[in-house]
């Protein structure tokens, strides 16, 4: 180990106002799920690496942390938290009535790549719903991720909605071999436009094809969702043509939400989990290099823990909300101590009354445990914020403002 390396790459502490920024993530989203019927699940650390496999595909657990138990079984941190959860539905649940509505919040370990600036270990917020195949669904759980970002106060983002199915359709109408539809899918993907435009010359396909799946792939938000629509529908497959008119039932229902202004429609949004099969979207707020959150349908991942059932879902990152939070200014201000009760020497129980008097009434209280001069109580009151000193002699109480540190 080097000198001076405490921790880990790709994992931090988290300090005072910090923690505290975090815990708030949490009260604030939690009473949103719960607001919308959500029930909150907490699952292991660790899994099976088997069990991960079935659902989140070769190129995340590539990435996972991997390890073997003490009787040789291979386990891994989770690298998501989707999977657990249709674990828990298909067995722990497997009794129930559905529709599940279901929440977490929640550490995922993914190892990033060296220079990204990505966490290895960060938090998650999300919601699922499991046992409805229907568009409904997909736009509570899209109007959902969007009550959460509003409840934080975040107004600048944007949500793009896709379909991975239609693009699957348009891949395979185009004869394509599967070897060259997964090269478009990693170059949508990476969002490597460059990489996309090089893989469709590769193709053979004519140029008139070509020019019809970079458009397709690459336009977005141009527009208006009927002017897209009606343009596509009559250059597609029939299956093609289905999956489209099932993003429109979707755009109508986020209209009678009120989020229409937060939606457009981004028919090349891959996201890097393979169990997404229809409705897709993703997050994006300014001056992030990368999506706040997203989600979408999945509706044969259930399937691989023995009860084939539908869902759909979304997760938030918490580093992200973070800084869409600061940079917007909707924090909170940090919670600072109320009062710093200081004693009379050798006479702690009036502090200790005192105190509890205060605290009892909802003021946050620290007593002076050091014998130390008044000049170094206020001086330390000073540097952790502290509103007030009380200053206790015989029966006598002062009240001292403390003066800010510069």
């Amino acid at each position: 180990m080097a000198r001076g390396e405490l921790l880990p790459d790709g994992v931090r502490d988290y300090l005072a106002e910090d923690a505290e920024r975090h815990r708030y993530l949490e009260r604030e989203l939690s009473t949103v799920f719960k607001r919308w019927g959500y029930a909150e699940v907490i699952t292991p650390c660790f899994e099976f690496y088997e069990h991960l496999q079935a659902g989140v595909g070769r190129r995340v657990l590539e990435n996972a942390y991997k390890f073997c138990d003490n009787r040789g079984r291979i386990l891994a941190l989770r690298p998501e938290m989707t999977t657990p959860i249709a674990r828990v539905t298909a067995t722990s649940l497997a009794g129930g009535q559905g529709p599940w509505r279901l929440f977490y919040l929640a550490n995922v370990f993914q190892v990033q790549k060296e220079g990204s600036g990505h966490l290895h270990e960060f938090y998650q917020a999300g919601g699922e719903i499991l046992g409805v195949p229907s568009i409904g669904a997909d736009a509570e759980i899209i109007a959902l991720a969007v009550a959460c970002l509003d409840q934080l106060g975040i107004s600048q983002y944007k949500v793009g909605i896709g379909q991975v199915a239609f693009l699957r359709s348009i891949l395979a109408d185009a004869q394509l071999s599967q070897e060259e539809g997964e090269a478009i899918m990693h170059c949508l993907q990476e969002r490597n436009l460059v990489r996309l435009e090089r893989t469709l010359r590769a193709t053979g396909l004519s140029g008139e094809e070509q020019n019809f799946l970079w458009e397709v792939l690459t336009k977005h938000g141009n527009g208006s969702f009927e002017a897209v629509l009606s343009n596509l529908l009559n250059q597609v497959g029939e299956k093609a043509q289905e999956e489209l008119l099932q993003v429109e039932k979707l755009f109508r229902a986020l209209a009678a939400y009120g989020v229409e202004d937060k939606i457009y429609l981004d028919l090349g949004i891959v996201r890097n989990l393979d169990y997404y099969t229809g409705v897709i979207f993703e997050i994006y707020g300014p001056g992030l290099g990368h999506p706040v959150g997203g989600g979408g349908r999945y509706d044969r991942l259930l399937a691989n823990f023995g009860r084939p059932l539908p869902a759909t879902g979304f997760a938030l990152g918490f580093p992200e909300l973070l800084d869409l939070c600061v940079s917007q200014g909707t924090l909170p201000p940090a919670t600072a101590t109320d009062y710093l009760v200081i004693p009379e020497p050798d006479n702690y129980t009036a502090a200790l009354i005192k105190a509890r008097e205060l605290r009892r009434e909802g003021y946050r209280v620290e007593i002076e445990l050091r014998p130390v001069a008044l000049d170094q109580s206020l001086e330390y009151a000073a540097q952790r914020g502290i509103r007030e000193v009380i200053l206790l002699t015989g029966d006598e109480i002062e009240i001292i403002p403390v003066k800010k540190n510069d």
